[in-house]
């Protein structure tokens, strides 16, 4: 039999043996608490459903949202790569795993992991960050030239072209 401890706030708090049932209870209440700003519940409340399924794709995604939100895109990524790894069929998990990327200036990874999307997700993702990533891209290669890390410019330059292999504009 679990054992469940509450919070102050009358939630559930920790379970030595969580079931299916209260997990999805938990994430219902944790993704209100969400939605309504209440974010430091929120937060506790996938945390707590973390302890006993570190796994649970939802919760490890919605902890990442949370640190995005809060604009710490480098803690999100850790929880966002559990989620996509628990569950990778899922098209949000993806994009936001790759938003999460470009926000911690992880271009090249962001790119490389969009490359690796399952087909059926390419195309929406291909045009989702089409636009975003191809102008993080330049800046970062306008930094680099201007800063003389030319090895690094020529490696942003190529990721560039293999975005746009028929543009040589992007190369000034």
């Amino acid at each position: 039999m679990a054992k469940y401890w509450l919070q102050d706030a009358g939630f559930l708090e920790y379970s030595d043996l969580m079931t299916d049932t209260t997990a999805d209870q938990l994430l219902k209440q944790a993704i209100a608490l969400h939605r309504a700003g209440q974010w430091p519940d929120a937060e506790r409340l996938y945390r707590t459903i973390l302890q006993a399924q570190p796994h649970h794709a939802s919760a490890n995604h919605n902890l990442g949202m949370l640190a995005l939100a809060a604009d710490t895109p480098q803690a999100a990524l850790p929880w966002l790569k559990r989620a996509l790894e628990a569950e990778p069929g899922v098209e949000q998990f993806w994009q936001s795993y790759i938003q999460a990327l470009i926000n911690a200036g992880q271009l090249s990874q962001a790119q490389q992991l969009l490359m690796a999307a399952p087909l059926q997700h390419r195309q929406n993702l291909d045009r989702h960050f089409d636009l975003p990533l191809q102008t993080a891209l330049t800046e970062q290669l306008a930094r680099l030239y201007e800063q003389h890390r030319l090895d690094e410019a020529v490696l942003t330059a190529r990721a560039l072209l293999l975005r746009q292999p028929g543009d040589a504009g992007v190369l000034g």
